[in-house]
């Protein structure tokens, strides 16, 4: 067996890549000389995201290749590991044990090439997405001539081609998006995903954000979601709170793991739980939700209708997050409650407004 340290004398001094970076053409020029600062969005953490294969091109117009040293890609591999630890279930299990035998230091020299490879070369490795949590320097990053067009997601596609790779399948993203460049878009063939239903278990903690939920307990939340019904999000787009739809905003993480899932046709429905016929409210899935209507896809959400449920006039709704904040709930002081609030659209303001709606 290989020892770890052995396998870093051996290829010490080598560069692995092209791993790809997504930018805009105004960043460029600061990549260029300054190279790129790990960093991380108000609900993420410092890291540089490179892609394996071929860019998604959801990120950005420009596409920059990022090499990596091989301490860089060992820690890459252990960091990317670490965050996604609750995830693994969806990553491809061969990688799994790649990585866990490279973090365990039990991977063999074969086994350690065969996770370059699959790290260089499969698209849907670790879920599109690598996660660089340190400085790489400008001598590590190759970037496109400005001044020349972009060579487009054809170039990226028939790379692979020539590297050996396998070709790009026809219900793929990359090919749908290089046959849009040069013949317009037909969505007949992006609306073809398969739709799954949600694991009402898992998303109990999302749940737990709403005091219904949470006075109902998690085995009552997973009877009341389990006989739910789909609708498409254009239905209630208009009624629908939680929502955001600024995709280059969003967790880089969730963004990389619905690339994978959307390259594969699979998305789990996200889940949004009805109060009314005029307030719903998104529990969970926004990512999906905000990258599917990016691809031009009306996309299917799964409901959770508590309209419904009465109280009786002897058990007024006490919600859990108002009892906690306010103590004993009258209509004067909910309603005076209300009034100060600047946001109409937390949690907060709508349980307020929804004991106004039941008792008032």
């Amino acid at each position: 067996m290989i020892k770890l340290i052995d396998i870093l004398k051996e290829v010490s001094g080598g560069l692995i890549g092209p791993f790809f970076h997504e930018t805009s053409k105004e960043n460029v020029k600061g990549i260029v000389y300054n190279g790129l600062e790990p960093r991380g969005g108000s609900n993420s953490y410092d890291a540089v995201s490179i892609s394996p294969a071929s860019p998604s091109q959801m990120y950005g117009d420009t596409v920059v290749e990022v090499y990596l040293t091989t301490h860089q890609f060992i820690r890459a591999i252990k960091d990317t590991y670490n965050t996604m630890s609750a995830d693994l279930h969806m990553l491809d299990k061969k990688d799994v044990k790649l990585m866990e035998k490279l973090i365990d230091n039990s991977i063999t020299n074969d086994e350690y090439q065969e996770l370059l490879h699959r790290a260089l070369h499969n698209e849907g490795f670790a879920s599109g997405e690598i996660l660089v949590r340190e400085y790489i320097p400008p001598s590590q990053i190759k970037a496109p001539d400005l001044n020349e067009e972009s060579k487009g997601l054809w170039y990226y596609i028939n790379r692979k081609k020539k590297l050996g790779i396998k070709s790009t399948p026809k219900n793929s993203k990359e090919y749908k998006a290089a046959v849009k460049a040069g013949k317009g878009l037909s969505n007949e063939g992006i609306d073809k995903i398969k739709y799954t239903e949600p694991n009402f278990e898992y998303e109990w903690k999302e749940a737990l954000r709403y005091p219904e939920f949470e006075e109902m307990g998690k085995e009552e939340w997973i009877k009341t979601a389990e006989k739910g019904n789909i609708i498409n999000y254009s239905q209630i787009k208009d009624n629908l709170g939680n929502v955001n739809l600024d995709f280059k905003k969003l967790e880089e993480p969730k963004k990389k793991r619905f690339i994978s899932a959307f390259n594969k046709g699979i998305i789990e429905m996200p889940i949004a739980v009805k109060f009314s016929d005029n307030d719903y409210d998104l529990v969970a899935g926004n990512t999906r939700i905000s990258g599917l209507v990016k691809n031009g896809i009306d996309p299917k959400i799964w409901i959770v209708d508590i309209s419904n449920i009465q109280e009786g006039i002897d058990d007024p709704v006490e919600p859990g997050i108002l009892k906690k904040r306010l103590g004993k709930l009258s209509c004067t002081r909910v309603k005076a409650e209300k009034a100060k609030l600047k946001d109409k659209g937390t949690h907060y303001a709508k349980a307020l407004q929804r004991y106004i709606n039941y008792h008032c």
